[in-house]
């Protein structure tokens, strides 16, 4: 009884993980590009601030691409 409860427990716990494949959505991706860039425009030092608007034109451009593709 003890066995079966320790061979009971080991299949809960030592399961092996579950593989999820997500497919990915462009433009779904490019809007979590722009969120993420917009985040950093908003929160840069002054020392950066042209790496930001280059960062969130890359990404305006990218989800511009990405809703033609859609549309």
């Amino acid at each position: 009884m003890l066995q079966k409860l320790v061979a009971r427990i080991k299949k809960i716990f030592c399961a092996k993980p579950s593989t999820v494949e997500c497919k990915s959505n462009p433009l779904m991706d490019a809007i979590s590009a722009w969120n993420v860039a917009k985040n950093h425009f908003d929160n840069c030092d002054p020392d950066c601030i042209s790496t930001a608007i280059f960062e969130l034109q890359a990404a305006e451009c990218r989800l511009d691409a990405a809703r033609r593709a859609v549309a």
